[in-house]
């Protein structure tokens, strides 16, 4: 039986004699994933998200609440009508401006109309390169009650439509210009806004100081045109490529977007505070 050295400092506290070469079974199995890309928490977290979803959080939990408000089902397939169209340009401005951090309390609708709000759509940059960066793995919420309450058929057909129509109309030859300017104007002032939120609490005394900031500034309209052109890409993918010999139909990238979206695998890796089990 092997008893490493032991040295008493009090006596509940005690230096243990370790060695380079023991290891543990917890840190071969994290090596095991770090080699297969996988999370070593992962079957803990996908099981107690399963165990919220199968006892504590019901997934018709807004289906019911609206049946409650909207007892007359004309009423009801209006707003969801409307909840389905209004959600999916939501979800296509969340895609395509990095909109991150998408929890309850900022899916806000009209209870009399179904129309969606969207707040706080503010995009997420790059510490380093002010260029904006996915700061979620989920590219919009679309979660168990939000897609009962839609039904499998609204997500499929209206929600993956009105996603498609939007990138159509905001990417044809048409608009593309108007469009790529309008995003030049907006990255414009957000990224000045951005840039002086970093920098206004730093105390900059110096010519160097000085000189440093204007070059910052001066890097403005590279990352405006970079960002410009990373959202038009992504915004580019989601819209119908129609052909003269073949009726158009919503591309592959939006039921990809959706299965990520609603994945449980996926939804499981999400912070508690993201409620992904709601």
């Amino acid at each position: 039986f092997h008893v490493p050295k032991v040295i008493p400092l009090t006596p509940r506290v005690r230096l243990l004699e370790d060695s380079a070469t023991n290891v543990s079974l917890g840190e071969i199995y994290e090596l095991e994933c770090q080699a297969q890309g996988k999370d070593p928490d992962f079957p803990v977290k996908l099981a107690i998200f399963n165990d919220i979803c199968d006892h504590h959080v019901s997934e018709t939990l807004l289906t019911k609440y609206l049946h409650r408000m909207l007892p007359h089902f004309d009423d009801l397939f209006q707003f969801r009508t409307a909840f389905t169209t209004h959600l999916a340009l939501s979800s296509f401005l969340s895609y395509a401006m990095h909109v991150g951090e998408r929890t309850p309390h900022k899916l806000i609708f009209s209870k009399q109309t179904g129309h969606v709000v969207s707040c706080e759509v503010r995009p997420g940059y790059a510490s380093s390169s002010g260029v904006v960066e996915a700061t979620c793995t989920m590219p919009f919420r679309l979660t168990r009650n939000v897609h009962t309450f839609m039904t499998h058929s609204g997500v499929e057909g209206p929600f993956t439509i009105a996603m498609a129509a939007v990138a159509q109309a905001l990417t044809s030859h048409a608009h593309e210009g108007i469009m790529t300017n309008q995003m030049r104007l907006f990255f414009r002032d957000d990224l000045l806004s951005w840039h002086t939120s970093k920098t206004k609490s730093r105390l900059e005394h110096t010519h160097g100081d000085t000189h440093r900031r204007i070059m910052q500034e001066h890097q403005v309209p590279q990352r405006v045109d970079a960002n410009v052109k990373a959202v038009m890409d992504r915004m580019s993918a989601l819209a119908v490529k129609p052909t003269s010999h073949t009726t158009p139909s919503p591309p592959s990238a939006i039921q990809q977007l959706i299965a990520t979206a609603t994945s449980a695998d996926n939804l499981a890796q999400m912070s508690p505070t993201w409620f992904p089990w709601l």
